[in-house]
């Protein structure tokens, strides 16, 4: 059990991940589909396991996978892979981290099976699942590896459920993917595949 020292801590569909304050992350939970990144086949844990000693700049959890940007600014992910969420350009699981950008990453979100991340220069880049058109590279095909959405300006992004919802430096808020309730915000119910601007 973690005695103490808990900075940050973040919950999937079945499992739960947490950083101490020396920078290492923990697990524990369901592993049926490698979520917990420990490199084992258990099918789940009822104790923290330590996945990274330290060195964690922030950390991101979906449904059934993990993203973890370091204090490098590289991004790892792992888990299930079943809609290319952790963006290896694979579907297989990976039950331990995956290292995908090498470098300049500063945040990480992550959907049930999409992940984005911001990079230093403001960029956007997004990967995984898109049914809705939720990469908002004018597609419905899953991406997967990292596409770049915006190439400078992105503060914050939120993710909801099969959309997105973003803000940038000059105020302005954008959003994509699915709208049959109206979430994008534009003044319609159609999906949008690529980034509108919130009026």
């Amino acid at each position: 059990v973690i005695d103490g020292g808990i900075t940050a801590i973040s919950a999937g569909e079945l499992h739960s991940i947490a950083q101490k304050s020396d920078g290492s992350l923990w697990s524990w939970g369901d592993n049926e589909h490698a979520q917990l990144g420990d490199g084992s086949k258990v099918l789940f844990r009822k104790t923290p396991t330590q996945i990274f000693a330290g060195d964690i700049a922030g950390f991101a959890v979906g449904d059934m996978h993990n993203v973890v940007v370091k204090t490098d600014g590289s991004l790892w992910t792992w888990g299930y892979n079943w809609q290319n969420q952790l963006g290896d350009g694979k579907i297989n699981e990976r039950n331990t981290p995956v290292r995908i950008i090498d470098a300049g990453v500063i945040s990480a979100s992550a959907a049930a099976a999409n992940t984005y991340a911001v990079k230093s220069d403001g960029s956007l880049w997004a990967w995984g699942y898109n049914s809705k058109g939720q990469i908002g590279d004018g597609t419905e095909e899953n991406a997967t590896t990292p596409w770049q959405v915006f190439s400078s300006g992105v503060s914050k992004v939120e993710p909801g459920n099969y959309f997105v919802i973003v803000q940038k430096t000059d105020g302005s808020s954008w959003a994509w993917g699915d709208n049959k309730y109206g979430q994008l915000g534009n003044g319609s119910t159609e999906d949008s595949m690529v980034p509108v601007l919130i009026e």
